[in-house]
């Protein structure tokens, strides 16, 4: 799965599926390896997911910490 399959952060709130045909977050993916999982357990925990899912879904979350939302200045009357 390349980058370009990964899911778009437009397309939830939830910031969509981990690939398409799945119905497992990306939240979920990084939260299992987050809290100390190993890829191979992700696969056997969620049995519709590939290696390439797994890889897609980190990249992903990479990709998303690199977004920087900046708030606008209070305006003072």
């Amino acid at each position: 799965m390349q980058c370009q399959d990964a899911p778009s952060p437009k397309a939830s709130a939830a910031h969509s599926r981990s690939s398409k045909g799945t119905r497992v977050l990306v939240a979920n993916i990084l939260g299992s390896l987050g809290s100390g999982e190993s890829i191979e357990e992700v696969l056997e925990d969620y049995p519709s997911l590939t290696r390439e899912d797994v890889f897609a879904a980190l990249q992903f979350g990479g990709e998303l910490s690199q977004f920087e939302v900046v708030a606008p200045e209070p305006v003072i009357a």
